[in-house]
């Protein structure tokens, strides 16, 4: 069964802040190798450590309408609080996809004054399965427009970049781009397109 899930590994997207999955997350001799003394829960699981971990636990579920954007400061607070200590940080949830990669965005624009563009597009350059939800995105956007002033990358945008990364080996961001103006915009009809024709 491991075997299944190898891609689910922890991966450091800056020194001393970490993001994975649960598995990682009660890993305790894992945690212990990589100096990991605080940790972001953001799943309804209980902290397995907490006599040796400071924990923030971030109870949201993975989908749209969830407010994540309610434990965005608290998140970014306790990332510093473990560079302060000098110890790392893990961000997880269930698989280290999008609850999780939404709170380390949401601290790439806020504490390192990234734009949400640039935070994503590192973010992807160090684990390349993450995918924040709609409406989590949407709330990054909101941030990002708080933060900078302006939107860096709407929904639109995110999504027709992801297919053009989920289907990179089929067709390039441009032929998205014409596909989805020759759809009238309908996302989920490019979509089903692609599924359909690709996979």
């Amino acid at each position: 069964v491991a075997s299944l899930f190898s891609w689910l590994l922890m991966d450091e997207i800056l020194p001393g802040l970490f993001i994975g999955s649960i598995r990682e997350a009660w890993d305790e001799e894992l945690l212990k190798r990589h100096n990991i003394k605080f940790v972001v829960n953001a799943t309804h699981r209980e902290n397995p450590f907490p006599e040796q971990i400071e924990y923030l636990h971030c109870r949201v579920l993975d989908e749209d309408e969830e407010n994540i954007y309610q434990y965005f400061e608290p998140a970014r607070s306790h990332i510093v609080k473990a560079k302060e200590a000098k110890a790392a940080c893990l961000v997880h949830c269930m698989a280290g996809i999008s609850r999780s990669s939404t709170l380390v965005l949401c601290y790439l624009i806020m504490e390192e004054k990234m734009t949400l563009l640039d935070a994503w597009e590192l973010l992807l350059d160090r684990r390349h399965e993450i995918q924040p939800n709609d409406g989590f995105w949407e709330q990054l956007t909101r941030l990002d427009h708080e933060q900078r002033g302006f939107h860096s990358i709407d929904l639109v945008e995110y999504k027709l970049r992801s297919l053009a990364m989920e289907f990179e080996d089929f067709v390039t961001i441009e032929e998205i781009q014409e596909l989805y103006e020759e759809m009238d915009e309908d996302l989920e009809e490019l979509d089903n397109y692609l599924i359909d024709k690709y996979l």
